[in-house]
């Protein structure tokens, strides 16, 4: 995929051996990864949503925005991107044509991830929080 953003959590534990071992225990059951699907499947949502919508994709010939998808079979997580060669060009900026000019690039992938930020940050603590709770109980 072109134009694929990185996306990183980092999750920082702390408590008793039962919460690091419930943690765990999530991640075997492929919970982490779960959470990666989601926030790619976020990103795609709010990439397609109407112009004028932070994060959301360019459009000329509705091209680029068509081709917008979440592969979710990476072993341990999830990617969200372009398949059109251009994408990365309309997000980052290039050189026009003869390359005496520069197009200034549009961000609309870091604007995504921006609004989306904070939404998975609570779904994840909610997430984790539950999942805790259900594994930690009864001493």
């Amino acid at each position: 995929m072109q134009g694929v953003e990185d996306v990183r959590l980092e999750i920082k534990l702390e408590g008793d051996a039962k919460v690091r071992g419930a943690f765990k225990k999530l991640q075997d059951l492929g919970g982490i990864k779960d959470l990666c699907v989601r926030q790619a499947q976020m990103m795609e949502e709010r990439g397609k949503a109407a112009l004028g919508t932070p994060g959301a994709t360019p459009r000329k010939t509705g091209d680029l925005r068509k081709s917008l998808m979440t592969d979710t079979q990476m072993q341990d997580g999830a990617a969200v991107g372009y398949t059109m060669e251009y994408a990365p060009h309309v997000n980052y900026g290039h050189r026009t044509r003869g390359g005496k000019g520069y197009v200034e690039g549009q961000h609309f992938m870091e604007a995504n991830m921006k609004e989306q930020a904070p939404i998975f940050e609570q779904e994840t603590k909610e997430y984790l929080q539950r999942f805790i709770d259900a594994a930690t109980q009864g001493g």
